[in-house]
Order: C-alpha cells, then sequence, then structure tokens
C-alpha cells in the first residue's frame, strides 16, 4: 500500500484505514464470495469517516418503510389502474426511490451533524475516494483472478498500481 491517503494525498496515519468492501455472487446465486480491504488514510479523514449511530438506525427504519411504501403503492396502483402491471410496477419503484433517497439524505445529515463545512467536504470526498468495481476469484480451472479498483486521487491510484503490478485504465 502506498503511504498516502488514499483520499486527499497526506501522509497516512499508522493503524488508521478506510475499508473498501464489495460482495458477489456467482450466477446461480448459490455462493458469494466477500472483499474487505483496507486502505490507509490521515488522521483528519479518519476523523470524519465513521457514521454515527443514528444515523445507521435511520437507514434500517428507512429500508423498512421504503418497502412498506413500495407495497402500498403497488396496491393502490393496481386498484386504481384496472390491474395495469406497467402503471402498478412504475409507481412502487417510484415511490420507493423517493423514499429511500429521502432516508439517505435524512441519514447523511445525521452524520454531518456538527462538521465544519470543510470536513463535510472532507468526509463527502472519503465516501466516493474509492471502490471495488469487480473482482473475479480464481477458480479451479482458472488459475487468473483479478479486482478492478476506481480511485478519485490520481497520485494514489498511480502508486497503488506501481506497487501492486497493475496498470491504469
Amino acid at each position: 500500500m502506498p503511504n498516502t491517503c488514499m483520499s486527499c494525498g497526506a501522509p497516512a496515519e499508522a493503524g488508521l484505514y478506510y475499508c473498501l468492501d464489495k460482495t458477489q455472487s456467482n450466477w446461480p446465486g448459490k455462493k458469494s464470495t466477500t472483499l474487505n480491504l483496507n486502505f490507509p488514510i490521515c488522521a483528519e479523514c479518519h476523523a470524519v469517516s465513521a457514521s454515527r449511530r443514528g444515523a445507521n438506525v435511520v437507514i434500517v427504519i428507512g429500508i423498512i418503510i421504503s418497502l412498506l411504501v413500495c407495497g402500498l403503492s403497488a396496491v393502490a396502483a393496481n386498484s386504481l389502474s384496472n390491474q395495469n402491471a406497467l402503471i402498478t410496477i412504475i409507481s412502487a419503484g417510484t415511490l420507493f426511490f423517493i423514499s429511500a433517497m429521502l432516508f439517505r439524505w435524512f441519514a447523511r445529515l445525521i452524520n454531518e451533524k456538527g462538521l465544519t463545512p470543510e470536513n463535510k467536504r472532507r468526509r463527502r470526498n472519503l465516501l466516493k475516494a474509492g471502490s471495488v468495481k469487480q473482482f473475479k476469484v480464481p477458480g479451479t480451472f482458472d488459475k487468473t483472478g483479478f479486482i478492478d479498483f476506481q480511485f478519485e486521487n490520481a497520485p494514489f491510484a498511480a502508486s497503488f498500481a506501481l506497487l501492486n503490478r497493475g496498470k491504469l485504465l
């Protein structure tokens, strides 16, 4: 790993990490593989990285309420539109999306409460600083595997690729 923060490029603090993870399953969905990788971050980014307990509760409640809204809107649309499946699907999906985004926005407000504008910007940059786009685990017959990362910080991406014999796309 490079010894710089994956988000802002400042020198990384020893023992401070930001976890990137991705889970994918094989085509029948019977086996899933989760990849968890810790990337170095600086003390300033680490200070704004944690999610507050209240925000996590809002996310869980938001998922439950969004599913209920989706179901109720599907029932209402189905009874009002004379069994038109397209209207039912569109209305249920739209209301699910709107309610999920509302709860996500509310959770973000809870996580950013009390942060300065600079720290809000730092937190938002950290949350989108990197991701695992896809990966393939080596198999029984195909012994090659790969991991595709996406980093927003170009110098960090170049250092990471150099240290891991990777390539930049």
